[in-house]
């Protein structure tokens, strides 16, 4: 995630290399915004997915741990616990990046 900052003050937001206005060159070294969040967390962009019931399953809180979020397994969504720790083993095959539950 990073903003093209010759373009202010239109802010345009590009994610995973992917820029949403055409003829804008996408530049070769993308800004990282390093904060404590970041560092505290291990991620590269001070983006957490939120918690969402019924679709915060291992394959969305592990692309967005992927492309440098902080990823969210939805707990509440699991009807035993042992689906619980189905779903974290299942997230942590999908990711060597860092998740929450």
């Amino acid at each position: 995630l990073h903003a093209h900052p010759g373009l202010f003050p239109r802010l345009i937001l590009c994610f995973a290399g992917r820029c949403r206005l055409r003829g804008v060159r996408h530049p070769r070294t993308a800004m990282v915004l390093q904060t404590a969040l970041t560092e505290m967390l291990g991620i590269q962009h001070p983006i957490i997915q939120g918690g969402m019931q019924y679709v915060g399953y291992a394959e969305m809180a592990s692309a967005v741990s992927n492309a440098g979020g902080l990823g969210i397994l939805t707990a509440l969504t699991q009807p035993t616990p042992e689906d619980l720790r189905k779903e974290i083993r299942r997230c942590r095959g999908m990711t060597d990046k860092p998740f929450g539950v």
